[in-house]
């Protein structure tokens, strides 16, 4: 072995390289909200929700992996490079099939972030349990070729009024004539559906929750399937 080769040799043993082989990211996640309730929900149903991560670092921050603990669920993200004070989403389908009972489930993300790469995102269904006092019929809406608008009844069997909001997921998929209101002691409050028109050939799956202000509050999640051939 020539000199040289031997002093370059003794210089990196004595002088370790400082560089780390994989540079830290500055990219920080950020999470609004990382628990869904769909309240009461029919079996054998596809529901979604979506999350949404944000970075509020310096430097990008991306999305390297997303996990589900059960295959009754997948999950993919929007954009999986979030360039900072940027916010993109967490899109779950979660296929309700023969569960019954109180479900959760979750769907775990890993991310650049090197202070705290892991984030889970949890959900819940109480799948076929529905109040007696406070539901709504039909429990699903199914929307075939040229059916555009269907109508749902919010229905109050108790003997006081009771107000009702509803959320709907931003697919934009259909719209509704309302989202809060009050139904009567003993009736029937009437929610208009209409899907959005143009949408392309395909089947598509989305849903909304109705909350009943009871106390404690009731909640329950009607899933949307619209197919366009």
């Amino acid at each position: 072995m020539n000199l040289l080769r031997m002093t370059t040799i003794l210089l990196i043993s004595l002088y370790p390289s400082t560089v780390p082989l994989f540079a830290e990211s500055s990219g920080r996640v950020q999470v609004e909200n990382n628990f869904w309730d769909f309240g009461s929900v029919p079996a054998d149903f596809k529901l979604i929700h979506f999350f949404k991560i944000g970075n509020v670092g310096e430097d990008d921050l991306r999305i390297r992996k997303i996990v589900s603990n059960c295959d009754c669920t997948s999950a993919h993200v929007l954009d999986t490079l979030i360039p900072p004070g940027v916010v993109t989403s967490l899109k779950i389908i979660y296929h309700t099939r023969d569960f019954y009972g109180k479900n959760v489930k979750n769907v775990v993300v890993e991310t650049s972030d090197s202070v705290s790469p892991i984030i889970e995102f949890e959900y819940s269904a109480n799948v076929e349990f529905f109040h007696k006092l406070h539901t709504v019929e039909p429990k699903y809406l199914t929307f075939l070729k040229n059916q555009e608008q269907r109508e749902l009844a919010l229905i109050n069997r108790s003997d006081q009024a009771i107000d009702f909001a509803i959320e709907q997921e931003p697919d934009q998929l259909f719209t509704l004539d309302k989202i809060s209101g009050t139904v009567q002691p003993n009736q029937s409050d009437p929610l208009i559906i209409n899907v959005k028109s143009g949408l392309p050939k395909g089947t598509f799956y989305s849903n909304f929750a109705i909350t009943y202000s009871t106390q404690p509050p009731l909640r329950l999640s009607v899933p949307v399937k619209i197919v366009r051939y």
